[in-house]
């Protein structure tokens, strides 16, 4: 049975992760059937992750993605 607890990505706090931090847990969370990306409301986290996720798409990986709020 997989763990998925460690596929994660995560940053300091009140930073977002790095694009090629995201781009890197996409690719590592495909196994053919998509990736689900759940993100914070914030510039930092939809910027990268949109363009993370488009990269992904480029390269065949079916990937969603919603934004969520702490609020």
């Amino acid at each position: 049975e997989r763990d998925w607890s460690s596929d994660v990505c995560s940053s300091d706090l009140f930073t977002s992760p790095s694009y090629q931090a995201i781009l890197t847990a996409i690719r590592a969370c495909d196994f053919g059937a998509g990736v689900l990306c759940l993100y914070g409301n914030y510039g930092g986290d939809k910027m990268n992750f949109n363009q993370a996720c488009e990269d992904a798409e480029a390269d065949n990986i079916r990937v969603k993605s919603v934004r969520v709020s702490d609020d």
